[in-house]
């Protein structure tokens, strides 16, 4: 018999995602290195919520910073490309309210 040699940690995000959880572990690594994506000042003013069909969900706490994700939407795809390999087709963006964020 011929065994793929493979570490336990893919062969877990394998099963994962054939139980249809692929994207709530997306979701972990994404909120695990969010810092690094989108910089100190953004990320303490958002959070990623849902990632679900390659479209990724943000909360912000007002208008003004859900345009600041916005605005760096491409950016923010890229890095998150770059950062932890996960391919973000979309971005949606959700203003929760004042208190509502970190």
């Amino acid at each position: 018999m011929d065994y793929e040699e493979r570490l336990v940690g893919e062969i877990l995000k394998d099963c994962l995602k054939d139980m249809g959880l692929g994207g709530a572990l997306d979701l972990c690594e994404i909120e695990r290195s969010w810092e690094d994506i989108v910089g100190k000042r953004v990320s303490r003013r958002s959070r990623p919520t849902k990632m679900e069909g390659g479209r990724l969900y943000i909360a912000t706490p007002a208008p003004v910073w859900s345009n600041e994700i916005n605005l760096m939407r491409e950016e923010i795809k890229h890095r998150i490309a770059e950062k932890t390999g996960i391919w973000v087709g979309d971005i949606v963006v959700k203003t929760e309210g004042a208190g509502k964020i970190h």
